[in-house]
């Protein structure tokens, strides 16, 4: 596959239906952008800045379904730290580590990390304790 993708092919994968989402949100994350020219009529978008992209906003939903299940405060923004990041032990697919909100108890959180109990939500929809 090319590693540069085409306004159309990252409205596909996105979802959007308007090219102008591509570009604001190009514009936003800084993507790297190829100008078009006369071999290639349209811009074009690198595949790595796309994958992170959907990756941080695959990484948001899951942990805001988490804060609306515990009526706290959704994430302002997408999340980018990776290191909420890891894999699902009941189906092996992505999932993230719980985060502490501030109606949890922080001594008990702290000591479920250290115990290594953290609590993990997959795409699949699988909670672990």
């Amino acid at each position: 596959m090319e590693d540069w993708l085409k306004t159309a092919e990252v409205m596909q994968l996105c979802g959007w239906t308007h090219r102008g989402s591509v570009t604001r949100v190009a514009r936003r994350e800084k993507w790297r952008v190829q100008k078009p020219h006369a071999f290639h009529p349209e811009y074009r978008y690198h595949r790595d800045d796309i994958q992170a992209y959907l990756q941080h906003r695959q990484r948001t939903a899951l942990l805001n379904e988490w804060f609306t299940k515990k009526r706290s405060k959704r994430a302002r923004g997408l999340v980018r730290d990776e290191r909420y990041d890891t894999t699902c032990p009941v189906c092996g697919q992505y999932a993230v580590y719980e985060l502490l909100t501030t109606n949890d108890d922080a001594l008990a959180f702290v000591k479920n990390v250290e115990d290594g109990k953290r609590k993990t939500r997959c795409i699949n929809g699988h909670e672990s304790t």
